[in-house]
């Protein structure tokens, strides 16, 4: 019995002192008895001593500003640890990573390099191809591909008449924001025609009138004197028929030629001199009217021209009329301000150019057509910030409006550009005390007039073509006339 309360006692005793070391705070005891255990009796082994356990591991220093805890109070649990935050979620796409955009228009592609390379050098961030069409294919194309949201091209040459078309088609992405005030910057007439409904819907390239050019050679061959270039001596069309009649007995083999022939731009001074108007009128601009005696008139003249007697050739389109006068079989050729610089940059000629003022007919006001490119930005491109940079780029700024006068050397509709484009050849030369610039200058300022804006003037100006063709070719233009306005009156939408 006592060695088996003995051993219970030495039991109690280890327990206690593992106690004691665990928690380091209160004794441990039976009955609160503290004398030692009598050693075993002989025939019985003492127990071995049990093995000492390790001390805890020292708590680690508080920090600096939280006291310690007493040590007779048990130390405060760790803090939970606090849950670790959410993922971020992954970022957006770079929307300002580098871009590609298609560019169509009508220039061939080794013209539109050096703009292409010069844009790219400023914005590396954006690459442009560029696709070229003929010219006479553009609008098709234009149509083509962007029926249905089409989203190609991204950015495409828009003749400025067209506009309201386009943008009444959903083919035209909305600038005005992205080009703010810079669009005080263009000539009136280009911006104007780019505009719809204070909308700016395109951004103005350039802008254009019309020249009497003349080939001095066949003019000396005949005997007649160099035509002024100055306003103050504008020809009557009564005054150039003649003259043209004496070069071709002279020797020329025409006597005159239009540049488009056949075509509203082309012809539009000669109506609206004659009072005619603009051929479209109502609020819309959606209401033919072309049988009127001012369109009569003027259409009865252009059909004097081509007939067995006349100074003008048939048959010859508009494509070829600028090699005809190249060749020097045309002695008077009305064309545009661009084939001035084409004349001198690219296609030189073989006889001394001359510039005379857009000829008028006698007793009513001159008139000159203008009116040019602008750029158009497809709205369902998916990259319409990048095209709208490329466009705006190109129109507004000093690089892009100088590269782009060697790839169209028609006068540039930024305004700042103009003084610089009327005093570079062949715009420094004329006759009479004026040179070819002044006279552009003047023409740009006073006898302007901008095609009809509607979003019929597709249909209007392909129906009034094919008139015009017919009456070149000798059919009755009064006929002529009320069978095209029976068409337009079929095909335009109501007003």
């Amino acid at each position: 019995m006592r060695a088996s309360m003995f051993r219970w006692r030495a039991v109690a005793a280890v327990a206690c002192a593992i106690v004691l070391l665990a928690v380091g705070l209160t004794a441990c005891g039976d009955d609160g008895d503290t004398t030692a255990a009598p050693a075993p009796p002989p025939d019985e082994p003492a127990p071995a001593p049990p093995e000492p356990e390790p001390a805890p591991p020292e708590p680690p220093p508080p920090p600096p500003d939280e006291p310690a805890p007493p040590p007779d109070e048990p130390a405060p649990a760790p803090p939970e640890p606090e849950p670790a935050p959410p993922e971020p979620p992954p970022p957006p796409p770079d929307d300002t990573g580098p871009v590609t955009i298609s560019f169509l228009g009508f220039y061939g592609p080794e013209g539109v390099a050096p703009l292409l390379e010069a844009f790219h050098a400023e914005n590396p961030g954006i690459t442009v191809e560029y696709q070229s069409v003929p010219f006479g294919e553009l609008n098709q194309v234009i149509q083509s591909r962007l029926s249905d949201g089409g989203d190609s091209p991204d950015v495409y040459i828009a003749d400025q008449p067209r506009v309201a078309a386009l943008d009444n088609q959903g083919f035209l992405h909305d600038v005005s924001d992205a080009v703010g005030d810079a669009a005080n910057d263009w000539v009136d007439t280009a911006l104007t025609a780019s505009t719809v409904d204070g909308r700016l819907m395109a951004l103005p390239l350039n802008t254009s009138t019309q020249i009497l050019y003349y080939n001095k050679s066949l003019l000396d061959q005949a005997g007649i004197p160099y035509p002024s270039t100055s306003p103050d001596d504008r020809m009557t069309w009564a005054e150039v028929v003649d003259l043209a009649r004496q070069a071709q007995e002279g020797g020329a083999t025409y006597g005159f030629q239009f540049d488009q022939v056949s075509r509203y731009y082309q012809l539009q001074p000669l109506i609206e001199s004659l009072g005619g108007g603009p051929g479209l009128t109502g609020p819309a601009n959606l209401q033919p009217d072309l049988v009127n005696d001012g369109w009569v008139e003027a259409m009865e003249f252009y059909a004097s021209l081509f007939a067995d007697d006349g100074v003008a050739p048939r048959g010859m389109p508009p494509e070829e009329t600028p090699n005809a006068f190249a060749a020097g079989e045309v002695a008077f050729y009305l064309g545009g301000t661009h084939w001035g610089g084409i004349f001198e940059l690219f296609w030189p000629l073989e006889f001394d150019l001359g510039f005379a003022p857009h000829p008028y007919f006698e007793g009513h006001d001159p008139v000159t057509p203008t009116g040019a490119l602008s750029l158009g930005v497809n709205p369902n491109s998916p990259n319409t910030e990048a095209a709208t940079t490329f466009a705006k780029w190109v129109t507004t700024s000093p690089t892009g409006t100088n590269i782009f006068l060697t790839v169209d050397v028609a006068p540039p509709a930024l305004t700042g550009a103009l003084p610089a484009f009327i005093v570079s050849p062949p715009w420094d030369r004329g006759e009479g005390g004026t040179t070819a610039g002044e006279l552009v200058e003047y023409e740009l300022a006073n006898t302007s007039v901008v095609r009809p804006r509607s979003i019929g003037y597709i249909q209007f100006e392909e129906i009034l073509g094919r008139a015009f063709e017919d009456i070149r070719n000798g059919l009755d233009v009064r006929e002529t006339l009320d069978r095209a306005q029976s068409d337009l009156e079929a095909q335009l939408p109501s007003g």
